[in-house]
């Protein structure tokens, strides 16, 4: 018995988005105040006592049981699913074990339709702190000019011992977007 095709179904099923479950979300904006902060912050207040001038709603982690207070280069964390539709994210939270987190949105969540994607290219983090943690964010220009989301940063969320991979980690979150949301 041979198999019915029905006409109006594509021959080829659309690919299911490709999820990211643990992402980091920045700006070049945040990035530069991080570099300020640090910048602004005496040697002493850094090293000795782990403190930083932040400004007021920065996100930072403080380690069990220490007044450190530790800047972080993401206001939000989260899953990113990937389509040839375009981008959504959604918050989730971010712990770390024996670590409080403070000051990361958790209500972060956006839809960036692929029309709206103007550029997809790797941004380049020089670390103030040390050229270990110099990384490559993924970096999605858009058309919302008055958006938060018109010049976003991606970073796949890693761990300490984790930070040699992460350049690759990126680069393959960069081409992932890219081979997604630009045909051919």
């Amino acid at each position: 018995m041979e198999a019915k095709v029905n006409p109006y179904e594509s021959p080829r099923s659309a690919p299911d988005p490709q999820p990211f479950d643990s992402i980091w979300v920045s700006s070049v904006e945040h990035l530069a105040a991080f570099q300020q902060a640090f910048e602004r912050t005496s040697f002493f207040r850094r090293h000795l006592l782990g403190t930083y001038d932040l400004p007021d709603g920065f996100p930072y982690l403080r380690p069990f049981l220490s007044h450190s207070r530790i800047p972080l280069i993401f206001f939000a964390h989260g899953c990113l699913c990937i389509s040839p539709n375009g981008l959504v994210f959604r918050s989730t939270p971010f712990t770390l074990p024996l670590n409080v987190v403070r000051n990361i949105d958790k209500t972060l969540e956006f839809s960036i339709q692929s029309s709206e994607i103007t550029a997809i290219e790797p941004y380049e983090f020089l670390s103030p702190v040390a050229h270990l943690f110099d990384m490559v964010f993924a970096r999605v220009r858009t058309t919302n000019v008055n958006s938060q989301l018109s010049d976003i940063l991606i970073s796949v969320a890693t761990k300490l011992p984790k930070m040699g991979t992460l350049r690759a980690e990126n680069q393959g979150l960069v081409n992932a977007i890219s081979n997604e949301l630009i045909p051919g």
